[in-house]
């Protein structure tokens, strides 16, 4: 494939330092070590997707965006959250596909090349979507193989990161004439910090659906950073 466009630059970012007398400051993602942290995450989660459509035979990408989040933890008589502060990223991207996953993946044994592929780019355990098993839980190559469930059963995968950080990725396969919702917000409930980059698949595809059968919608998640009290 060719090389992807860049992210637009739009940027909106929202920040109140939530702080009592004598409190650490919040975590803040703008600064370093955190501003590094997301760089990687975010290069290690969007390098997957476009593996994933890479091996696919994907078009080129509808757009990419970027959601960074914080939310401030709540320490009094009634509740304790767990942390201080939490920051978060997701990412959704969408790519065009000419094909279904049975003629994609070719087979059962194309999704053992999947995740061999997959696993050099450093995605480790992999969760299979099945018809009848939405949540991929359980389901892996010899799951289908014993259940004698075909690839045309396939509408999705999820990876988790080999770095064990809890980061994943996860791809649906869709229909051309599936119904696609509207982008989301972005905003995080109750979060001191929000901030979005990038552009939405949306648009892009509501006028390329009519050339392309099929449709891989990409979504990343990770942690970036925890504080404790």
């Amino acid at each position: 494939m060719s090389q992807r466009a860049p992210w637009a630059a739009t940027t909106l970012a929202v920040l109140t330092l939530l702080t009592g007398c004598g409190d650490p400051e919040l975590l803040d993602p703008t600064e370093e070590p955190l501003a590094a942290d997301r760089e990687r995450l975010v290069a290690h989660m969007t390098g997957g997707l476009t593996a994933i459509a890479d091996h696919l035979g994907a078009g080129d990408e509808l757009g990419t965006r970027i959601d960074t989040g914080c939310t401030a933890g709540t320490d009094n008589w009634k509740i304790h959250d767990t942390h201080r502060s939490t920051c978060g990223l997701t990412i959704t991207t969408g790519f065009p596909l000419e094909a279904g996953p049975d003629a994609a993946f070719g087979g059962l044994d194309g999704l053992d090349s999947f995740e061999e592929a997959l696993d050099e780019q450093g995605w480790g355990s992999i969760d299979w979507f099945v018809q009848g098993n939405d949540w991929g839980t359980g389901v892996d190559v010899d799951w289908m193989r014993a259940n004698r469930r075909p690839v045309t059963d396939v509408i999705g995968v999820r990876l988790w990161s080999a770095d064990g950080d809890g980061t994943f990725i996860e791809a649906s396969f869709r229909p051309s004439d599936a119904p696609v919702g509207p982008a989301s917000p972005g905003t995080v409930d109750g979060g001191y910090y929000a901030d979005t980059a990038g552009e939405d698949w949306q648009d892009a595809w509501s006028t390329a659906r009519d050339r392309h059968p099929f449709l891989i919608v990409g979504y990343g998640h990770a942690v970036l950073a925890e504080q404790p009290w």
